[in-house]
């Protein structure tokens, strides 16, 4: 096991092997585990550690920023998701659900439409998946959907969906903010008892700060 502590950023990364990493899930909204693809934990990154009460741990390596201490997710090829669309009518629109995300559904005025809300509502649902610490269900092929008799004469088709838009991985970002801002920003953080890192992920993710 090696521990890595990124002063700047108060994030703590925890290696616990060296085993490719095919799957991340997010515990919470600071701490987040990779797993292997057997299943087996291979690391943890925890935001805001110091903050958090996660340290003081034994480190064995501090460094003053983050870059290039964590490896890739080794599956980053491009998920496909099959969507099966009901073709419109006078009074209907087209209608369209995703079978390996089960709640998961969208509507559209035209046929572009309708496969174009599917990708946001896909987004949506594997983020909020994601938030809730929740396994993301892999895409089947069509061919395992077809038969099924609730969507007989329905059209199908394949959305494409960018891991990099659900990726938990922690990267090093600039912002450009007027100073007042910033000011205001970090007062608010420290009020908070938060890193100015760990203050804007809760605001993003829409939790009460």
């Amino acid at each position: 096991m090696r521990t890595t502590y990124c002063d700047d950023d108060d994030i703590l990364v925890i290696r616990l092997s060296d085993k490719p990493i095919t799957r991340e899930v997010s515990q919470d909204w600071n701490t987040h585990v990779s797993y292997a693809a057997d299943g087996s934990a291979v690391e943890v990154v925890v935001l805001d550690a110091r903050a958090s009460g996660a340290l003081p741990v034994k480190v064995a390596h501090r460094r003053a920023a983050c870059e290039a201490i964590r490896p890739q997710v080794t599956e980053n090829a491009a998920m496909r998701y099959p969507i099966s669309i009901e073709p419109d009518d006078d009074a209907r629109a087209w209608g369209v659900v995703v079978p390996d995300l089960p709640g998961c559904f969208s509507a559209g005025d035209t046929l572009d439409e309708a496969i174009e809300q599917a990708r946001e509502a896909i987004v949506l649902h594997l983020d909020g998946l994601l938030d809730d610490g929740e396994d993301i269900p892999p895409p089947r092929p069509v061919s395992e959907h077809q038969g099924r008799p609730e969507f007989a004469g329905w059209i199908w088709a394949v959305v494409e969906i960018d891991p990099a838009m659900l990726d938990n991985q922690v990267e090093r970002v600039n912002i450009t903010l007027p100073r007042r801002v910033l000011s205001r920003l970090d007062r608010a953080a420290r009020a908070a008892g938060e890193t100015r890192s760990g203050y804007i992920a809760r605001l993003a993710l829409g939790e009460r700060v």
